[in-house]
């Protein structure tokens, strides 16, 4: 029995002449070593790891690096067995990252294997059969490679098809993580890349094939393949469990993975529009909801749809064929949608910003996890080629030390008047109260309530109640390329001021790692800076980095840069996000996180609320991002969270 995966029959011999043959932490023979040399390992078995080292390997099915090279991790045991496990080149994997994972022995890193056992055992007392847990797969391979092994970015090539979609094999399967398959497997049984039985063999006729896992480049599961291997198995009489992903058959809030989408879209205002347009083949809008009925009514007149309409987002969030829903509704509703569809056990692209609040965005993030769902936020840039290759290029040390960053100085929002605004009839095919939702209430007020689109000369994003502005609006986008091109993902800055007073007053931030970031450029007419991202000043080279494109100085300081025609797809009307949604769509088929995952998106709204707080007290502030709050700082502390009005609290998660 041989291991193989992502390798076409051309690639397997290509690599088998190379004298490595395995994909994906699967082992095979390497020399004069039998194939099954890991896989017959027992407990009491003394095989242990003995070297490791990065290898190219230009046969493999992956995307290379800037370089048109592609890598892969090469483990060696002390038997002799061999385990190559392709490792994707993101496109600022370059050189210097090769040395740096060269340089480390994988002896010095124990929580490579920690991950896999989540027992603290020394790399050097492992057991082969540790190796071949079904965690080298649910876990490890789930996680950055940086993080496993300390060095810097780069991402392990998840096992399943050749565009490195996984199965959802999560850990609810005890009887196989943390340890060898072999065990597990008595009464024989054909594991294959989805978790369910292929094949089986009575016990008398069990052989060492009949307890490895076959990992094959296959296509998706379809129901009819499905339905003929699970009648195969109750023939057979197996008596193991053949645990299914979800994602195989589907369920009634879970899309199969040869079904359409079902998709419900919350807001019909200018993007909850540009969102119909936006869908993937793959999706289907069932359902659309405006506390506006004129919204709802023109843009189901538009498409000549037949879409159930609501005005009330729970009542649509209940509508029981939707497997997921897109919310584009104001600021103030985000969150709460979000976590109604998460209850629901539907998916969730919620558009920026994430949330109104930080304590809010951190609830959000919670019933995400505690109810396994997909949620994308909708900065797309995350999904951009430029973009993605710009910030991982800057992460990778691409332009030498961070010297400083700079981004625009986008505006806050403005207080309701302490004197209030005129009351003004409420247009007809408005909910007034319902388009409130959780924020403080007031008499309708066109200035409240129109969109700088109307031409009415307002906007209600301007108002703290509903939203914080462009530094949310814009900053969104904006700070989010520093946040990833710093590799700030998942934590924050650790202090913030003004360098001077006033509502649009400059400010200042900076991250536990020493690096400074100035909202320099000023937030009007003439533009300068890049509106939708940051200047990087490097020891090496200044980036430049915007939508869907960057810069640098020296010009062509980038040898390799990516083919200009992948930025042509994000180019058109209405604010393109189209291959972000397919990205959502994907993972809620393969229940990876997105390429904007709710923790991510939730960190970002999170800096641009601090600068509003920041702003808003007009004085330096210390920030604790891993524990979420001010130290010693009661009044601060007090803006992390906002009263809501009843009727509308958060549900608790």
């Amino acid at each position: 029995m041989m291991w193989t995966a992502n390798l076409s029959r051309r690639e397997f011999f290509q690599a088998a002449a190379a004298g490595t043959v395995a994909l994906a932490g699967a082992v095979v023979a390497s020399g004069d070593r039998p194939a099954t040399a890991w896989a017959a390992s027992s407990a009491q078995d003394e095989v242990r790891l003995k070297s490791w080292e990065l290898v190219e390997l230009p046969g493999l099915t992956m995307r290379p690096d800037k370089e048109g090279r592609k890598w892969a991790l090469r483990i060696t045991a002390t038997n002799g067995a061999v385990g190559v496990m392709p490792v994707r080149s993101c496109k600022g994997f370059s050189d210097a990252t090769a040395q740096i994972l060269k340089a480390n022995n994988l002896l010095d890193h124990p929580r490579l294997f920690d991950v896999m056992t989540e027992r603290q055992v020394p790399a050097d007392q492992l057991k082969a059969a540790d190796f071949l847990g079904w965690d080298l797969h649910a876990r490890m391979l789930n996680r950055p490679l940086h993080a496993l092994l300390g060095t810097k970015r780069t991402k392990v090539l998840r096992y399943g098809d050749v565009r490195g979609r996984q199965p959802d094999f999560s850990p609810r399967r005890p009887a196989l993580a943390g340890t060898g398959l072999a065990r597990h497997l008595p009464l024989g049984g054909h594991l294959n890349t989805r978790g369910f039985l292929s094949r089986a063999t009575s016990p008398k006729n069990r052989t060492q094939e009949s307890v490895c896992m076959s990992i094959k480049n296959t296509s998706r599961p379809r129901r009819r393949r499905f339905l003929q291997r699970c009648a195969l198995t109750a023939v057979s009489a197996i008596a193991l469990p053949a645990f299914i992903p979800r994602h195989v058959l589907g369920s009634a809030n879970q899309a199969g993975a040869n079904e359409q989408i079902v998709v419900g879209i919350i807001g019909m205002g200018v993007r909850g529009d540009q969102l119909v347009l936006n869908l993937p083949d793959s999706g289907r809008v069932a359902a659309i909801c405006d506390a506006d009925a004129r919204k709802t009514a023109a843009v189901t007149a538009k498409h000549q749809a037949g879409w159930k309409v609501y005005q009330d987002y729970r009542q649509l969030i209940e509508q029981p064929d939707l497997d997921a829903v897109m919310v584009a509704a104001c600021d103030h509703h985000h969150v709460l949608a979000s976590i109604l569809a998460c209850q629901a056990g539907q998916d969730v692209y919620c558009e920026k910003p994430l949330s109104l609040y930080i304590r809010e965005g951190r609830a959000l993030v919670t019933a995400a996890r505690k109810y396994g769902r997909v949620v994308q936020h909708g900065t797309q840039q995350r999904t951009m080629e430029m973009n993605r290759f710009a910030c991982e290029f800057v992460r990778d040390g691409g332009i030498g030390k961070i010297r400083a960053v700079e981004c625009v100085n986008f505006k806050g929002p403005i207080p309701y008047p302490a004197a209030g605004l005129p009351a003004e009839p409420v247009p007809e095919g408005v909910d007034w109260d319902l388009w409130q939702g959780q924020a403080p209430k007031h008499p309708f007020n066109r200035k409240l309530f129109a969109h700088w689109t109307d031409g009415l000369g307002g906007w209600w994003g301007n108002w703290r109640d509903y939203s914080n502005s462009q530094l949310t609006g814009l900053g969104a986008h904006a700070y989010d390329m520093v946040q990833y091109a710093l590799g700030m993902d998942l934590t924050g800055p650790v202090e913030l001021w003004p360098i001077e007073e006033g509502p649009t007053a400059r400010l200042r931030f900076r991250y536990g790692n020493g690096v400074e970031v100035r909202l320099s450029f000023p937030d009007e007419e003439p533009r300068r800076g890049p509106q939708l991202g940051a200047v990087f000043v490097g020891e090496d080279c200044k980036i430049e980095i915007n939508r869907n494109k960057f810069s640098t100085n020296p010009p062509d300081f980038i040898k390799h840069p990516p083919d200009p025609q992948l930025a042509e797809k994000w180019e058109g009307d209405g604010w393109v996000a189209k291959g972000h949604v397919e990205n959502w769509f994907d993972c809620i088929r393969t229940r990876q996180q997105p390429n904007a995952d709710v923790e991510i998106g939730h960190r970002t709204a999170s800096l641009c609320q601090l600068l509003v707080i920041t702003r808003q007290l007009g004085r330096r502030l210390k920030w604790n991002p891993d524990k979420e709050v001010f130290p010693d700082d009661e009044e601060a502390n007090s803006l992390l969270d906002r009263p809501r009005r009843k009727g509308w609290e958060l549900p608790q998660a």
